[in-house]
């Protein structure tokens, strides 16, 4: 009798997981947009998962350190390529070629810093603050503007208003559904860029977000400088 009701008692307590599971997801989701829509970087970077986030600072680092250290192509190497260019286009294009790096900083865009032995040497909450600022929509578009070529002000962006759509857990893995009202706001459906998914992992300090690439920012298909 005792095996039996033991068993029935847990079969209950694993029943009611899932719904447990799904409103904590849903809360941390819910946290974490509205903290980005205060600009909280560093309330929204609490609930990251800075395993994860770590892992990916340190392969940007090292990724970046291997970029600097490539060598640029010279003047010589590009007419050697190219028989028929003009010297002149030649050492154009090896200027342009040379800006283009300087400028093509991802780990400014990622990291909203853009030296790696700046970035590793600063705490893992400092980074996963920073990280959420960088990729806010807001942020991502000051950056961006900054390889447009048009004058005048730079277009300002209004904060994000996220809706969340749904929540699902399976097993270890949690994923919310949200949309950016803003982007849908008199669009034809046919065109609105289409829901997010926020992924979470259940870790011993609870359910944390996974700090990836596409989480929040500027849809595809926005050109910040139109």
């Amino acid at each position: 009798m005792t095996l039996v009701l033991s068993m029935f008692i847990g079969a209950r307590v694993r029943a009611q997981l899932p719904v447990h599971d799904t409103a904590a997801v849903r809360m941390i989701g819910a946290e974490f947009l509205d903290a980005v829509t205060a600009a909280r970087w560093r309330d929204a970077a609490s609930v990251l998962d800075l395993d994860q986030l770590e892992s990916a600072r340190q392969e940007r680092a090292r990724a970046e350190r291997d970029r600097r250290r490539a060598r640029a192509v010279t003047v010589s190497q590009l007419l050697r390529t190219n028989p028929d260019m003009p010297r002149s286009v030649a050492v154009y294009e090896v200027k342009q070629r040379a800006k283009q790096q300087r400028e093509m900083n991802y780990l400014r865009l990622e990291f909203g810093v853009g030296d790696p032995d700046s970035l590793l040497a600063l705490p893992i909450e400092s980074v996963a603050s920073r990280w959420v600022e960088a990729h806010d929509q807001r942020s991502r578009n000051r950056e961006l503007q900054r390889g447009c070529s048009h004058s005048g002000e730079d277009e300002k962006l209004p904060a994000p208003t996220y809706h969340i759509v749904s929540t699902a857990v399976e097993g270890d893995q949690g994923y919310v559904l949200f949309v950016d009202m803003g982007w849908h706001a008199g669009i034809d459906p046919l065109y609105a860029p289409p829901p997010r998914v926020m992924q979470l992992r259940r870790t011993p300090k609870g359910w944390r977000i996974s700090p990836r690439w596409d989480l929040i920012g500027l849809p595809e298909m926005v050109n910040a400088c139109g």
